[in-house]
């Protein structure tokens, strides 16, 4: 995350479970799925109302917009940090929209790496803000649902909620 930059956390309680959104006074550096054993840094404040216009409660509007049934698209208040690589393959995946999912294989032909189909599952593990960036919409070749940060049950309820069933 960003080392020396004071950080913030909330929780949002959703009908999938509990999501923790940690933030600078800035940006939304990353999203911790419900079922997840991460939780946010011991160094980070927690927030139990952000105000308006912080970036905890653009992640906290985000996240019910998606419950909600809309199509959310991340703005520039959030910032994933990860190589140039993982930069390419979650700005390709953040124009799949809801609804609809990709292989691991198609997601790394429409960044032009077509033999690149484990990379982007590595890029996909390491998404610092899923459901925004829907790493969830990713399954495996033959139509499995592949792995996911929180659980494969997880995964599956999510893609459900957007009216997609995996085997």
């Amino acid at each position: 995350m960003n080392s020396g930059t004071p950080l913030t956390w909330t929780s949002v309680a959703t009908r999938f479970g509990t999501f923790f959104v940690v933030a600078t006074d800035k940006v939304v550096v990353e999203i911790i799925l419900p079922g997840s054993s991460v939780r946010p840094s011991s160094a980070a404040v927690m927030v139990e109302s952000p105000s308006v216009g912080h970036p905890l409660a653009e992640g906290v509007a985000l996240i019910r917009k998606w419950e909600d049934g809309e199509d959310v698209r991340i703005t520039a208040r959030f910032k994933p940090q990860g190589t140039p690589f993982q930069q390419e393959v979650w700005k390709a995946l953040a124009k799949v929209p809801r609804g609809t999912v990709v292989t691991y294989g198609e997601l790394a032909q429409m960044i032009g790496r077509p033999g690149a189909a484990r990379a982007v599952g590595r890029a996909m593990a390491t998404n610092p803000i899923p459901l925004l960036i829907p790493c969830h919409r990713v399954i495996a070749a033959g139509g499995r649902v592949g792995g996911y940060g929180g659980s494969e049950g997880l995964k599956r309820k999510l893609l459900s909620a957007e009216g997609v069933e995996v085997r």
